[in-house]
């Protein structure tokens, strides 16, 4: 396995990568009494400042290193993938250094260079110990939801259990006047790149079916969110169609419908599938293309709305549709290749944009990922669906071959509390089950160690008899320190991937299997493993002469060089807990 960050990569290219500090204007000579005054210069020689940089960090949900690598040269010359091929530098594997690989982890290891043992964002969701319920990791009990209406109910979510420092804070302190917009259809996805005080923080609501934000960012929506994208809503959208069956069927290795695939809100498998006229629209929307849509039309509305490019400026976006359509469908439907093209146009859209804005030069774009995916268990029957399995060589991305499954995590929460009383006696001892965690009950932390440690190899032994458990790992207690970065073990990876609120056990699923989703039981697929189709994701920068055309890094590359590169481009210093980059990649950004 590569050691991680030892080429020079993307960062040490970025030689100049600040905008130039604008120089003051000479004042004219003032008139005199006996002298008619000085003429204005001309216009051509007039001192102009450049215009201060904006960077727009695009996250593009479940886009896995090996997908771009197979599937990115399937699409047009006109669109926004190929324009960011030719005009920046394009790294095929950023690695992340921690084994769960999921929303909130991604996008918060993106934006602080840290991993979740150092930003406390350790899954999508935590479980509350005094009740056991589960709740997203970003719930907020002292915040209120902000919608179209007003400020309504809580909770809502914040950035409050966020321990590490963000680039968009990063930012926030070098720049109190800068522009830092997020937009996303998750608030998992827009609030890592807000960071705590964004000047707008907006994603979607299922329950509001539109978009929102938290009383922790603002106290009312912005117009231009208001005015910005009111055609691409649930109720205002009929159905999702392909564009092109030819072309996809010229791509895609299944039959639409394919084994394994769902339906969600009482959609149908294939093609159309109604979103207004659905059970759920909310849902149906998400599901489908026309988030993304929303998103790009919402960030377009914030440029022309806003002083991008007259003071420095983030534009945060992270785009949804990819993963939910690939934990619905899996990568190799018909409805993933349809969101593909879909995606590749609206980047294109939205790079237009951006030109006609800002000017094309004056702006800089890094794409990247937040995890990757595997594919569904029934493709292993399709003939021609996993290449890679009749190769010569290994899988560098550690795809299976071998048969998989899904764990339902919730049905064997009563088995390990049965075990639990066979071990230590009667009692309440398993709080609750949590992709990929166990949490046991304060009775059970309050153990005496002898019979804790019964207890967690009870637990333990019953959960590996489970025919998709590879193995089992206790939180420490107390914490140990994790390995240095460049350490890529198993032990490693889960080590960054707990904290302090984490569950104690951590699932580590055999190859092939993976933890349910819950969207459509026993159908779809779902990341959050440690191997490499899931914890490598690309990276595309696009900088006008600071950042190499055409160029691409082949060697494996450590994630933070997402949160670097933004740092970088912003004339800002990285977040403190930030990974190292190579001490030469630091030498050659002034």
């Amino acid at each position: 396995m590569h050691r991680l960050g030892q080429s020079l990569g993307l960062a040490l290219l970025l030689a100049g990568c600040s905008a130039p500090a604008p120089r003051p204007a000479v004042p004219e000579p003032p008139p005199t009494p006996t002298a008619p005054a000085a003429p204005a210069a001309p216009a051509a020689t007039a001192t102009v400042a450049p215009p201060a940089p904006l960077v727009v960090a695009i996250v593009v949900d479940q886009l896995a290193a090996w997908l771009v690598s197979e599937r990115i040269g399937s699409l047009p010359e006109n669109g926004g993938f190929a324009r960011l091929l030719r005009e920046g530098t394009y790294v095929k594997e950023l690695r992340y250094a921690h084994a769960i690989t999921d929303t909130a982890p991604g996008h918060s290891a993106l934006f602080t260079g840290a991993p979740p043992s150092v930003t406390g964002v350790f899954a999508n969701q935590r479980v509350l110990r005094d009740t056991g319920a589960a709740v997203s990791i970003l719930s907020d009990p002292d915040s209120k939801l902000v919608s179209a209406t007003g400020v309504g109910a809580g909770p809502s979510s914040s950035a409050r259990l966020l321990l590490a420092e963000s680039v968009a804070d990063r930012l926030r302190a070098a720049h109190p006047d800068a522009v830092i917009v997020a937009l996303s259809m998750k608030d998992r996805g827009a609030i890592f790149g807000a960071g705590s005080h964004p000047t707008t923080c907006l994603w979607f609501d299922n329950k509001a079916s539109d978009f929102v934000t938290s009383d922790a960012f603002a106290s009312a929506l912005p117009a231009w969110a208001l005015n910005g994208s009111t055609t691409l809503r649930p109720s205002k959208t009929a159905s999702w169609q392909f564009d092109n069956s030819s072309w996809i069927e010229t791509h895609a290795k299944v039959k639409d419908r394919a084994p394994g695939e769902g339906a969600l809100a009482g959609s149908t498998q294939s093609f159309p599938h109604a979103i207004s006229d659905s059970e759920h629209p909310e849902l149906a929307f998400s599901v489908s293309p026309y988030g993304d849509e929303a998103v790009v039309e919402l960030a377009i509305a914030a440029l022309h709305a806003l002083p991008f490019g007259k003071q420095p400026g983030l534009l945060a976006l992270s785009l949804s549709s990819t993963d939910y359509v690939g934990h619905i469908y899996g990568p190799d439907a018909w409805e993933w290749w349809d969101n593909f093209q879909k995606l590749d146009r609206e980047l294109a859209r939205l790079l237009s944009a951006l030109d006609a804005q800002v000017g094309s030069n004056n702006y800089a774009v890094v794409l990247s990922a937040d995890h990757g995916t595997g594919v569904l268990p029934e493709t292993r029957g399709l003939a021609g669906a996993r290449p890679w399995c009749d190769a010569p060589t290994p899988d560098p991305f550690e795809r299976s071959c071998v048969a998989g499954g899904r764990i339902d995590l919730s049905k064997l929460v009563p088995e390990l509390e049965a075990a639990a009383v066979r071990s230590v006696g009667r009692g309440k001892w398993v709080l609750a089950a949590s992709n990929p965690y166990v949490y046991l009950t304060p009775a059970a932390l309050a153990l005496p160690a002898d019979k804790r440690t019964r207890l967690v190899k009870a637990l333990t032994q019953t959960l590996e008899r489970h025919p998709g458990i590879e193995s089992i790992f206790p939180r420490p207690v107390p914490a140990e320190p994790c390995p240095p970065p460049a350490d890529e073990s198993l032990a490693a990876l889960v080590c960054r991937s707990f904290s302090a609120d984490a569950g104690e056990l951590y699932i580590v699923s055999r190859p092939g299997w993976f933890l349910e989703t819950g969207y459509v039981p026993g159908f779809g697929v779902n990341h959050g493993s440690h191997r490499l189709h899931d914890r490598s994701v690309p990276l595309l920068a696009r900088a006008p002469g600071r950042i190499p055309a055409g160029r691409s890094i082949t060697s494996p590359q450590s994630f933070a060089m997402f949160a670097r590169t933004l740092s970088a481009l912003l004339g800002i210093d990285p977040p403190a807990q930030a990974f190292p980059a190579p001490t030469a990649i630091e030498a050659q950004i002034p």
